[in-house]
């Protein structure tokens, strides 16, 4: 070991120094920030323009042990840690949100995509409820149904982009996805259990009711997992747990996404069952439906105990379902996406000719009705009853908007209807029934 000659006090002091900011270079990535000098750059204008005082040049010039302040060569890498940059309060916005959302320990107020957020609120999503916010930076959070966020700090500094992040999951779900973080940027995710703090990375927090046990997914990149002072490195497709008081457990491999390939893609029903191959690992599944690719406001968000959803009372339009399945542990894996549309069936034709009651003397009636644009062909049915439990004629896919009987019809009272079909095979409802009388004896 090298030995330390102490000649003076203002020796010792600048040796204390030069120790403490020596320490201060062990510092991760997630507490500094990088400049890159350029040509005509001064300490004292990078520190006014940066930093939170211009009085702060001096500390730059020890920890990055610059020699001559006055001849700073372009190109070189000053380390600045993240506590001497000004920051101001960065807004949070809505960008999405359905049913239920409250303001946590806040007076009553109707949130809208206009309303701005920021650190020291928190939201509350009920059943079925669920809401993305967004950040200055571009980050988002999904919130799901049942869980309850704090905002705990939102910061950005207007001149170097560098962002700080942290919210707080006190229970239930959240979906994050993380833009690159600038040098020095922080974006944190706490629970009562651990900690987890990204740079760039989709993933997943969940939280207890309790909030003393907390799992990550992750999906891309990699994520810090700490609780009782243990870290852990997180990589693509592993989760991991941890409660309160003990270090995040091993790493552990998330189930696949499930196979999706063979559903429908185009239907008229307003009613859609979908089932898939059952996952090897997967005791039960999650699945979501939206109306746009980002699931930024879900429709619906279920968790199921078999490989199969059904999804009711859908308005025409199209829908994006996404499934993953939930291992022994309560991990839950990678997503499956499905598109389909659910068209709106054709309209209904008017039926026009026999009118009510008319009395014809022809043994073969002429019928007519109204054209239906989007029809391919026509349905239409003649009953001896009003019910229709007696039915005389079924004569699909008639191509015209009329048709005659082909054999007589015996003399007696008769009732029609008419629906159209598509090419997808959709079916209108019938139209409203007519009825007519055959006398052939009548003049």
């Amino acid at each position: 070991m090298k030995m330390i000659r102490i000649t003076s006090k203002t020796t010792l002091r600048s040796t204390l120094l030069a120790l403490i900011f020596n320490l201060a270079a062990t510092h991760v990535w997630a507490e500094e920030w990088v400049y890159t000098i350029r040509p005509g750059d001064t300490l004292s204008e990078i520190s006014h323009e940066y930093l939170i005082s211009a009085d702060y040049w001096p500390k730059v010039k020890q920890l990055n042990n610059i020699g001559d302040v006055h001849h700073l060569a372009p190109g070189t890498r000053l380390r600045i840690p993240l506590e001497w940059l000004r920051q101001n309060s960065a807004i949070v916005k809505i960008v999405a949100m359905r049913g239920d959302i409250n303001l946590i320990n806040a007076a009553a107020m109707k949130l809208s995509s206009s309303t701005r957020l920021q650190a020291g609120q928190g939201l509350r999503t009920g059943s079925n409820s669920s809401i993305t916010i967004e950040f200055a930076d571009g980050s988002r959070i999904l919130v799901l149904p049942n869980s309850e966020i704090m905002i705990e700090n939102t910061t950005q500094n207007r001149n170097t982009g560098v962002t700080t992040l942290s919210v707080q999951v006190l229970k239930g779900q959240i979906e994050n996805n993380v833009v690159p973080q600038k040098s020095g940027g922080r974006y944190r995710i706490t629970t009562p259990a651990a900690v987890a703090a990204v740079r760039g990375t989709q993933f997943r927090i969940s939280a207890t009711e309790d909030g003393n046990v907390m799992r990550s997914e992750v999906l891309q990149g990699k994520v810090e997992v700490t609780g009782a002072n243990v870290s852990r490195n997180i990589g693509a497709g592993f989760a991991t747990i941890a409660k309160t008081g003990e270090p995040p457990s091993t790493p552990k491999q998330i189930p696949a996404a499930p196979d999706l390939s063979g559903l429908v893609k185009r239907t008229a029903s307003a009613n859609l069952s979908f089932s898939w191959p059952a996952l090897p690992n997967a005791v039960n599944y999650r699945a979501q439906l939206a109306q746009n690719v980002n699931f930024n406001a879900p429709i619906f968000n279920r968790l199921i105990e078999t490989p199969q959803v059904t999804w009711q009372a859908l308005i025409p339009g199209s829908y994006f379902m996404r499934v993953r399945g939930i291992d022994e542990m309560g991990f839950e894996g990678f997503n499956a996406s499905h598109a389909f549309v659910i068209i709106a069936p054709p309209q209904t034709p008017k039926a026009y000719t026999p009118k009510d009651d008319a009395i014809l003397p022809s043994s073969k009636p002429f019928i007519a009705w109204s054209q239906v644009q989007e029809s391919s062909f026509y349905h239409l049915q003649i009953a001896s009853d009003q019910d229709f439990s007696q039915i005389f004629l079924d004569i699909p896919n008639i191509v015209n908007t009329h048709y005659k009987p082909i054999d007589d019809l015996p003399d007696g009272e008769y009732f029609w209807r008419i629906q159209s079909v598509s090419s997808d095979d959709s079916n209108s409802g019938y139209s409203g029934t007519r009825s007519f009388i055959i006398d052939n004896n009548a003049q």
